[in-house]
């Protein structure tokens, strides 16, 4: 109810919640290249190639401003694989990004998947706390190693 409430507070602001459509593609393409990691880019037009159906993508903009994605199913048709999923970092702070995870998850529950899982991200970060405040678990942790060659 908290997430609800929270989300009709940001649509009076002028926000709005959508599944993408074919035309909104090529720019959560771009913002995700752009703001966070050209490989997420590339995860959204794969999963697209490969037949991501477009419900599984949600976006969020303020007016006409895209401020936010979320996906799911995208790597390799895995349908409970979660992500990637972001929000615009000028954005953060107003929770976007627990409406998009809240409505992606409620979208994943309609669909009959059990869980969401993804593969990581920085347990301290603020998407490692939205997503342990929303229920996720940590069930593995990666070390990263380099050597100077």
């Amino acid at each position: 109810s908290d997430v609800l409430e929270l989300k009709i507070k940001r649509e009076q602001e002028g926000y709005t919640f959508l599944t993408a459509e074919d035309k909104d593609l090529y720019e959560v393409i771009q913002f995700a290249n752009n703001a966070f990691n050209p490989d997420w880019g590339r995860a959204i037009r794969e999963g697209v190639l490969q037949g991501l159906p477009l419900h599984r993508i949600l976006i969020a903009r303020e007016g006409e401003k895209l401020v936010g994605f979320c996906i799911y199913g995208g790597y390799e048709g895995i349908p409970d694989r979660f992500g990637p999923f972001g929000v615009d970092p000028d954005q953060q702070g107003k929770g976007i990004g627990k409406i998009l995870l809240n409505e992606c998850l409620k979208n994943m529950r309609a669909e009959g998947l059990h869980g969401a899982w993804f593969l990581w991200t920085g347990e301290k970060s603020s998407a490692g706390y939205l997503y342990k405040k929303t229920g996720f678990e940590i069930t593995r942790k990666f070390h990263v190693m380099k050597k100077s060659l």
